[in-house]
């Protein structure tokens, strides 16, 4: 740090600046440019390798959940998903969720209780003031006759995005690396 005189009207005023302060600034704004550049590549080829492992581990009936597994780009982030709905099912259930974590067998005779949204539930309540909550919805109570014996789980969402991210961040901290060196 040096000591300036800084001109103030008639007077000096002393003052202390950083010398190289610009260089320094220029020198963090290359490195942020370099690791931006390189990460967006690295994001794009994160989400496609998730897409790849997941449609590896999927199990395949129809193909409808394997060619659900797809990716996007949405704003600077990349989105992935796995949705899938049987053709032959009014309802549309999207069952993607089931797969990856098994459902639990049903049992004949049971009461089973569940909740029905009526169309007030989704009205709006933005304008209705601090406090307004949505009604409860009804529930309904039936036997169970039939059954289903369950499902395993079958694994392939989580599990690989959670490897391909893990791995991501190794990439960033090599991507951080580079641009410590490029910057010597």
């Amino acid at each position: 740090m040096a000591n300036l005189p800084v001109p103030f009207g008639k007077q000096e005023l002393l003052g202390f600046g950083l010398i190289g302060l610009d260089v320094l600034q220029n020198r963090f704004v290359k490195i942020g440019r370099f690791i931006e550049k390189h990460m967006r590549v690295k994001d794009e080829e994160s989400a496609r390798d998730m897409v790849g492992r997941m449609r590896a581990d999927v199990p395949q009936d129809k193909g409808n959940l394997y060619n659900g597994i797809r990716y996007w780009q949405d704003g600077d982030a990349w989105v992935v998903q796995a949705a899938a709905v049987h053709d032959d099912r009014s309802g549309g259930e999207d069952y993607s969720g089931f797969v990856e974590h098994g459902t639990q067998p049903g049992q004949r005779g049971r009461s089973v209780t569940y909740a029905v949204a009526d169309g007030g539930y989704h009205e709006n309540t933005s304008g209705l003031g601090e406090g307004a909550v949505r009604p409860v919805p009804r529930s309904r109570t039936r036997q169970q006759y039939r059954t289903h014996p369950g499902t395993e789980a079958q694994p392939f969402f989580y599990d690989n995005a959670r490897d391909v991210l893990e791995e991501r961040g190794a990439d960033a901290d090599e991507v951080i690396g580079l641009a410590l060196d490029e910057d010597d």
